[in-house]
């Protein structure tokens, strides 16, 4: 079963927004993003929440991301210290982390915690 198309890929399609992300001076080309830049619940080793600014990206999105129309997946490892546009505004990427589907990580989501508007 396709987990990320049936589950994730409507919600994505209704409220998904393009996002570009920069990374180690690779700029890729729109990928869908949920934007929770007003607050992504994040949970630690206690079950203590807390409101930070955040973004969601399916993971097979970053496997099939482009840059000038040519497949180059990113690597997850790139993603911290790099920039992501969403909405008219470019954030930091403090940190990610990968929320697996029942079927793995490369079928769920990425998770990425923002920090402060660059523009």
């Amino acid at each position: 079963m396709d987990y990320s198309s049936f589950l994730y890929g409507p919600i994505f399609v209704i409220q998904g927004v393009p996002g570009v992300l920069e990374l180690a001076g690779l700029t890729f080309d729109a990928i869908t993003v949920l934007d929770k830049t007003t607050g992504l619940i994040a949970t630690g080793g206690v079950d203590v929440g807390e409101l930070l600014p955040g973004a969601i990206v399916r993971m097979v999105d970053l496997a099939d991301a482009t840059i000038a129309g040519e497949a180059v997946p990113i690597p997850e490892a790139l993603l911290d210290d790099g920039k992501i546009t969403l909405n008219g505004q470019t954030w930091t990427i403090l940190s990610h982390w990968v929320r697996p589907s029942p079927y793995g990580g490369a079928d769920g989501q990425c998770y990425l915690r923002l920090q402060g508007l660059m523009s």
